[in-house]
């Protein structure tokens, strides 16, 4: 048989959240967040300073990322999984694309391809250097990887964790537009005028995505998520027509190639998860879907909570508040196959 159908099966694992992708039954909802580590928790705040580090020099350091991405596995005891505390951006910088962080305005890209004629050469270039030697530009991540499974076991802490990497799709519209709060329009100015040129680099970017996750896994990365961020910018036809076959052939390269789950996030296209869940083992909603639509998906779903509920002050009446917003949630999904995660 095929890796793909051993992959949600024979496999059994330890732990509820791998087993519910595998769908195996369990006996909780499993829960992580996609936030989970970093900037919300005082630890993050004070190890950063106490190292005087920032956060695109803490990704280049194994100690570094994994103390930021067990530090909540710490702090909160009913976590199913650790994510790897890392960057979807990180993919861009292995193709020499610079990458900054300039503070309270998210991660950017502040030279981006310019012209059709800078992602020609991008593509050259890719060809020229071939995806072995741009993966192990990265081999700090999968040293990372390594690390934090070291770090369970010696804490006991008893969690797998999660591999993840952007889509081909949204690491070309960070490559070409620079930001995902400007240029919102960029993508589909390519898509629409330079389609053969643009198809091109996003197949080549899904070989290298393939192989970044293949080699996340391997390192020991027990499921891979993958975050289509960007798809929303499009239109439903554009990511119908561009993106739907771009996330298949990377789901199937994937199965082919691991034995672990695999789970995508499109967020502004979630309609399209009837049709991503043939391919993925669990898919994401967003908090623009309505939870109750979860018991019209056949396979595992995650994700759906606001985020903005978990604001405030830690105090009965919010706590109280968040509980009840838990309990709404559940009521919602029940008889589904779920994972609780955000939006």
């Amino acid at each position: 048989s095929s890796t793909s159908s051993s992959t949600s099966s024979s496999t059994s694992s330890p732990y509820t959240i791998i087993k519910t992708l595998q769908n195996s039954p369990t006996s909780y909802s499993p829960t992580w967040l996609f936030r989970q580590a970093g900037r919300h928790l005082p630890e993050y705040t004070a190890y950063k300073k106490e190292h005087s580090t920032n956060f695109l020099q803490m990704l280049k350091s194994p100690q570094h990322v994994s103390e930021c991405t067990l530090q909540p596995i710490r702090r909160y005891s009913n976590l199913s999984a650790a994510i790897l505390f890392s960057d979807i951006l990180v993919v861009p910088q292995a193709l020499n694309i610079s990458v900054t962080m300039p503070g309270g305005v998210g991660i950017q890209v502040p030279s981006p391809l310019k012209s059709v004629s800078e992602v020609v050469r991008m593509s050259d270039e890719i060809e020229e250097r071939g995806v072995q030697s741009i993966v192990e530009e990265l081999e700090y991540v999968f040293e990372s990887v390594r690390e934090i499974n070291r770090k369970i076991d010696e804490e006991g802490l008893d969690v797998p964790l999660l591999g993840f990497s952007a889509s081909p799709y949204t690491l070309f519209y960070y490559m070409v537009g620079g930001t995902s709060k400007k240029n919102q329009s960029i993508g589909s100015h390519y898509l629409k005028n330079h389609p053969s040129e643009t198809s091109r680099l996003l197949s080549q970017l899904n070989v290298i995505v393939g192989a970044y996750v293949r080699a996340q896994v391997e390192a020991g990365a027990k499921a891979v998520q993958i975050f289509e961020a960007l798809g929303g910018t499009l239109s439903e036809s554009e990511f119908r027509d561009v993106c739907l076959p771009v996330l298949k052939d990377l789901a199937e390269m994937f199965k082919r190639d691991n034995g672990v789950p695999v789970m995508i996030f499109a967020r502004g296209q979630c309609g399209f998860n009837r049709e991503l869940e043939e391919y993925y083992d669990g898919v994401t909603i967003d908090t623009n879907y309505d939870l109750e639509e979860v018991k019209g998906l056949k396979g595992v779903v995650q994700g759906g909570f606001k985020p903005e509920i978990l604001i405030g002050e830690n105090n009965e009446e919010n706590r109280g508040r968040i509980r009840k917003a838990v309990e709404e949630m559940f009521e919602k999904v029940e008889g589904g196959k779920y994972i609780a995660n955000l939006g």
